[in-house]
């Protein structure tokens, strides 16, 4: 896939373009087709594109916080919400 990732946790400058490997849905996660995604001039220098919620390195993470698109696949323990209808 490709997709435009960070290499140093300061400004645009250090984004590239490039090929990323696919990621793979871990617990709790879902993998998501992005259609749309926007990136504000702060994400490169925010902790949580840095960082996971457990607070593991990323490595050349990929910003935009906000996306749209569709779910391709899900990992473990997450609900399909119409089936709990």
């Amino acid at each position: 896939m490709k997709a435009i990732r960070l290499y140093a946790q300061s400004g645009p400058d250090q984004c590239v373009f490039e090929d990323a490997p696919q990621p793979q849905p871990g617990v709790g996660e879902v993998l998501i087709r992005v259609h749309a995604t926007s990136v504000m001039w702060q994400e490169p220098t925010w902790s949580e594109t840095w960082k996971t919620p457990a607070g593991i390195e990323r490595q050349h993470p990929i910003p935009g916080h906000d996306v749209s698109g569709e779910v391709v696949e899900v990992g473990p323990g997450v609900e399909d919400e119409e089936r709990r209808r």
